[in-house]
């Protein structure tokens, strides 16, 4: 079967989502979480240290 790049981008794109869901999914289950205020400073750290 042969499809187009555009179609191929897309299917990889799709695959790629599916496993960011799961591992998303995992960590909730395991309780790998952190708070919305923590994840705020953590963005902001990195962000301040990439200027």
């Amino acid at each position: 079967m042969v499809i187009d790049i555009e179609s191929y981008q897309k299917t990889i794109y799709v695959i790629n989502l599916a496993k960011l869901l799961h591992f998303g999914e995992k960590d909730i289950k395991d309780g790998n979480l952190i708070s919305h205020e923590d994840a705020k400073h953590l963005f902001e750290k990195i962000l301040n240290q990439k200027k």
